[in-house]
C-alpha cells in the first residue's frame, strides 16, 4: 500500500517551491519607542521572574522604555538572547477545576518568561508575520 501512495505523489514544480519574494527578510529591524509602547502595553501576565511587576513597569514606561528599547534593539541586532533571558519560571495548573492533583494526567505545565525575554519575541513575531503577509507567503490554513 505504502508503494502505491508513493507512486502517485508527484514531486512539486520549481514554480510552486519558489514564490516571488518582494521583499526578503535579511535581519531583523531596530524597534521604535512606539512600537515598544505598543508592544507593551498589551502585555498582561507577568512572571515571578520579573524584577518588577508588570503592573508596575506599565506605570513607569516613560522612564524605563528607552532602557528597554536599547535592549530590545541590541537583541535584535546581535542576534544573540543570554542566558538569562532564556530562563521561564514553570508553573503546573490544573486542566480542569476540581480535578486530582496528584494525577498527573491533570496537569497543564505553563512557562512564564520573564518581560524582557516576551518583547522581543513579540517584535519579532510581529516583523515575521508582515514578511510573510506582504510576499503573500503565509499558508491559508495557518492559525
Amino acid at each position: 500500500m505504502t508503494e502505491v501512495i508513493r507512486a502517485n505523489i508527484q514531486p512539486p514544480t520549481s514554480s510552486a517551491c519558489s514564490p516571488c519574494l518582494q521583499d526578503t527578510l535579511h535581519s531583523f529591524n531596530a524597534n521604535t519607542l512606539q512600537e515598544l509602547f505598543h508592544t507593551i502595553s498589551h502585555t498582561t501576565s507577568s512572571s515571578p521572574l520579573d524584577v518588577i511587576p508588570i503592573k508596575f513597569l506599565l506605570k513607569a514606561l516613560d522612564s524605563l522604555a528607552p532602557f528597554s528599547l536599547s535592549v530590545i534593539n541590541g537583541l535584535l541586532s546581535s542576534g544573540c538572547v543570554p542566558d538569562y533571558l532564556q530562563t521561564a519560571g514553570i508553573q503546573s495548573l490544573l486542566k480542569k477545576p476540581g480535578s486530582d492533583p496528584s494525577v498527573h494526567n491533570n496537569d497543564r505545565t505553563t512557562a512564564k518568561l520573564p518581560f524582557l525575554s516576551k518583547s522581543p519575541k513579540k517584535v519579532v513575531s510581529n516583523q515575521l508575520s508582515q514578511n510573510l503577509i506582504s510576499n503573500n507567503i503565509l499558508d491559508k490554513f495557518q492559525s
